[in-house]
């Protein structure tokens, strides 16, 4: 109840993603989200585009979310360059933009000059997500719509982080960083599995 639920259906197949929207669609997502193609990779946002196609015709009138991680996928094309070939007229005759279900970037990467300039052009009209560590430059390089936390436990230290920087306490916001970073760095050295058990210990 009160959850924006996104579905995210990206393989490396494009005909598996299609089925898995046409799932979400059924199922009641709020959006699909989707990875580019991992196994055969490009630079070229026209080829991304051509890929996110049909994985938005399969869930008509949801918003597509991109997972932008080229450390994991290698799909090196810039967010920047993404978007604009997302807004750029589908044809010579049309000026409806080419894939018009794309709302937003979940941005996981450390190029920081490409999400400044994806920010400043384009986050009056999409959401644009940060997601890289460490989350206070989120703020002071370019605020975007939101940051995305892959550790729901360290929720509250972010919201604090936020507050701190925002009412002009930067000692107080980098204090916040700092403990993240540590704690962090101790359930890293634990093992996966003390990961694990914060979450089953502190649920959403």
């Amino acid at each position: 109840e009160g959850l924006y639920f996104i579905a995210h259906v990206g393989t490396t197949v494009v005909g598996e993603a299609i089925e898995l929207a046409k799932h979400a669609a059924a199922a009641g997502a709020d959006a699909i989200a989707s990875v580019p193609p991992y196994y055969e990779t490009t630079s070229d946002a026209d080829t991304i585009i051509d890929w996110l196609e049909p994985i938005c015709d399969a869930a008509p009138g949801l918003p597509l979310y991109y997972y932008h991680i080229p450390g994991s996928t290698r799909c090196t094309v810039k967010a920047t360059d993404l978007l604009a070939a997302a807004a750029a007229p589908r044809n010579a005759t049309s000026s409806a933009p080419r894939l018009p279900a794309l709302a937003g970037i979940k941005y996981v990467s450390d190029d920081l000059w490409d999400w400044f300039e994806a920010v400043r052009r384009f986050n009056s009209t999409h959401s644009l997500l940060f997601a890289p560590e460490p989350k206070l430059a989120s703020f002071s390089l370019a605020p975007g719509h939101g940051v995305i936390l892959a550790e729901d436990y360290f929720a509250q230290t972010y919201a604090r982080m936020r507050a701190a920087y925002l009412r002009g306490d930067a000692a107080a916001a980098a204090e916040e960083q700092e403990w993240k970073r540590n704690v962090s760095q101790a359930i890293g050295a634990a093992g996966s599995a003390a990961g694990r058990t914060l979450y089953r210990k502190f649920p959403l």
